[in-house]
């Protein structure tokens, strides 16, 4: 995965150090034994500088990137039409199995077409309805 850091950066300017500041950091530079000449501000101001970096905010942005369809869910997904397929082809097999036999037995006489059943069905009730 690629890394990605991206910084922003803000600049702000202040008059520094402030006067009662500038007393202080005097007095810390004298116990320290540091030899300059920094009795006048702007010769303070010329030869010091403070620099402050900080995160601007302290929260930040993880971007994860995984595929959407896993190869298990694929796999998942063949399998399961495959199995879909295959049980209404195998359903479809032994239909027309059937049929075939039906066939055979209307042919050979151990059946009867249910068609002239269905003509006497249709001739009792039309009667019905006339009478």
């Amino acid at each position: 995965p690629c890394v990605d850091k991206v910084y922003h950066n803000t600049i702000s300017l202040a008059a520094w150090p402030s006067t009662e500041y500038q007393r202080e950091f005097k007095k810390l530079l004298t116990a320290q034994n540091f030899s300059g000449d920094h009795t006048t501000p702007e010769l303070f101001r010329e030869r010091y500088m403070r620099v402050e970096i900080y995160f601007e905010e302290l929260n930040f942005e993880n971007i994860i990137q995984k595929p959407s369809y896993e190869i298990e869910s694929l796999l998942a997904d063949i399998g399961g039409q495959l199995g879909l397929w295959i049980g209404l082809s195998v359903l479809a097999f032994l239909e027309v199995i059937e049929f075939l036999i039906y066939v055979f037995l209307v042919a050979i006489g151990k059946v009867k077409l249910p068609i002239a059943t269905l003509e006497e069905e249709l001739d009792k009730t039309g009667e019905d309805e006339e009478s």
